[in-house]
């Protein structure tokens, strides 16, 4: 069984939209990256595909999910969601870490946008921030060239909606 936080943030604005907060996290208690194709929802009721290819090393921890091993290492984990029709991501926030000898590349798009990116460190979490905003309700976090293991602790993307 899935469980998720029930705290859905929304703030209304001068314009209107309201501000909405989704949040997917990982582990345990959450939502379990225990498989190589893994659909969820986040606070927010949207639902998430979280897709791994060249691992079968799946290890849940209390706060974060553990996806690949030095033996057998991920090549690659994309995780997409598509918000309400008409959204508009104002910033994505994605926290990942890693262990020695990690390595990898973290990528945030809005459809065909790129709004950040970021490198796994070696053996400090990290967490990468989006730097532009874009239009479409199509997002995509995905890691590329992972060596060893990646721990998923969470994804959050601040969006409006029209009202």
């Amino acid at each position: 069984a899935v469980t998720l936080s029930k705290t859905i943030s929304r703030i209304q604005s001068a314009a209107g939209a309201a501000m909405n907060t989704a949040t997917i996290t990982f582990g345990t208690n959450n939502v379990n990256i225990n498989d190589a194709s893994v659909t969820a929802n986040d606070n927010c009721k949207n639902s998430w595909t979280i897709t791994t290819e060249g691992t079968t090393s799946f290890t849940p921890n209390a706060d974060y999910c553990q996806v690949g091993s030095s033996k057998k290492p991920a090549t690659s984990i994309t995780f997409t969601t598509t918000l309400p029709s008409g959204a508009a991501v104002g910033s994505i926030e994605a926290k990942f870490g890693g262990f020695s000898g990690t390595a990898g590349t973290v990528s945030l798009k809005v459809g065909n946008t790129s709004v950040g990116s970021g490198s796994l460190d070696a053996t400090n979490d990290v967490t990468v921030l989006s730097t532009t905003t874009a239009a479409g309700n199509a997002v995509t976090v995905s890691i590329t060239g992972i060596s060893k293991g990646v721990k998923c602790y969470y994804i959050k993307v601040g969006y409006k909606t029209a009202e």
